[in-house]
């Protein structure tokens, strides 16, 4: 993970800057494939959380052979504009859609080190995520993050709602997500320790 090009907006150590009285826009960036990524349950349970928050928005980004099945939904539950979709774009355009952002959400029903998680943490976003896979190893459930178990709608409801009404949560959530990248997965400080430890083997037994 490259945290110097994954990095908050300049305007202080999380996502966005606040804009009175706008709700924050959610975001999901990954493939739109079902069986792995249930964006389904993603849609659900922003519906529900809209109830409580009309003015929140979702945007997913991405590509995938469940985009048609996701827009079908979206508009059963009369989420009209409410929800964007975004074509998937160069790597360069990533940061920037996520600095747009203010909740990360993920409702993946398996994953191994997830990288697009990665990217949103090293954005300062908060992320909100089911604990499957390798998600947990880099999430801790109210330290950094929210973790919520997969196929559960009315719990990833309840997470937007909590981030949603409580900008100074996002704000440590997020930055608390930014330090635990830089430390644990940022590329550049990785290789570095990798250097110092040959270095060391080279030195006490050469």
């Amino acid at each position: 993970m490259d945290a110097l090009r994954y990095r908050p907006a300049p305007v202080y150590p999380g996502p966005r800057q606040e804009r009175p009285g706008e709700a924050p826009v959610v975001i999901f960036s990954n493939r739109l494939y079902l069986p792995v990524y249930d964006q389904e349950t993603l849609i659900e349970g922003f519906a529900r959380a809209r109830a409580g928050e009309p003015s929140l928005r979702l945007l997913l980004k991405g590509a995938g052979p469940g985009e048609g099945r996701l827009r079908l939904l979206a508009e059963s539950l009369g989420l009209g504009d409410s929800v964007g979709f975004r074509p998937r774009t160069p790597s360069d355009d990533v940061p920037e859609d996520l600095r747009g952002a203010d909740i990360f959400a993920s409702t993946a029903l398996s994953d191994g080190t997830p990288v697009s998680v990665l990217e949103a943490m090293a954005t300062g976003l908060p992320c909100i995520c089911t604990a499957v896979g390798g998600i947990p190893e880099w999430i801790r459930n109210g330290g950094n993050g929210l973790l919520i178990p997969p196929r559960s709608p009315d719990a990833l409801a309840g997470a937007i709602l909590s981030l949603a009404r409580d900008p100074e949560r996002r704000r440590a959530l997020g930055s608390e997500a930014r330090r635990t990248v830089a430390e644990k997965g940022d590329w550049f400080s990785l290789m570095a320790r990798v250097e110092r430890d040959y270095q060391d083997l080279i030195e006490n037994y050469s």
